[in-house]
């Protein structure tokens, strides 16, 4: 999948496999269903998550490698000697997952969005498909909506230039000045 390509692999063990994890817009909303918790609010503390909140982590991210994956089959797997390994994985792919903070707002961070607003983002500002943006992590979709700002950006700069460079008339023009540019043909049946 396309997310764990453009993001930093962070690799899990867990029941005697190797698993990828990558926290997606989709394991983010199944994360908000799973615990109730407003996850883009900040009242997920991915360093030290609730038992409940780390199963669901590592369910919905696992699920996306193995669609058939049951929450009961996660939860066999985590085990207490195995939680701190769980837990830095989580941090780590959480930390890959996540936009860059903005250096041009205070603090570093912009006011959070919410769901209908980043989704409408994705869908109407970038043109991504509900499942290309499902399976984006937060970071890859500021990287497009960063590019696409520096692409209206330059694209305004070059329309500022146009005019600048043309040739500006010293007075009004008339009819008869119009007339004499087109060769003297007005082009009008009578």
């Amino acid at each position: 999948m396309i997310a764990e390509r453009l993001t930093r692999a962070v690799k899990l063990q867990l029941g005697g496999a190797e698993w990828p994890i990558t926290i997606t817009h989709d394991v983010l909303l199944g994360l908000e269903e799973e615990t109730g918790a407003d996850v883009l609010g900040g009242e997920i503390d991915v360093w030290r998550p609730s038992a409940s909140s780390l199963l669901a982590i590592v369910w919905l991210a696992l699920r996306r490698t193995r669609r058939q994956l049951s929450r009961a089959q996660a939860a066999a797997w985590i085990v207490p000697v195995s939680v701190p390994a769980i837990q830095a994985a989580i941090v780590e792919a959480w930390a890959a997952a996540m936009p860059d903070p903005d250096p041009t707002v205070a603090g570093g961070s912009p006011k959070n969005l919410r769901w209908a607003q980043a989704y409408a983002m994705a869908r109407v500002d970038l043109g991504l498909t509900e499942g290309e943006w499902l399976s984006m992590t937060p970071r890859v979709v500021q990287e497009l909506f960063r590019r696409r700002l520096e692409l209206m950006k330059r694209e305004e700069s070059l329309h500022g230039i146009v005019p600048e460079k043309s040739p500006v008339p010293s007075r009004n023009l008339t009819g008869e000045d119009i007339i004499a540019a087109m060769g003297g043909k007005t082009y009008l049946r009578g």
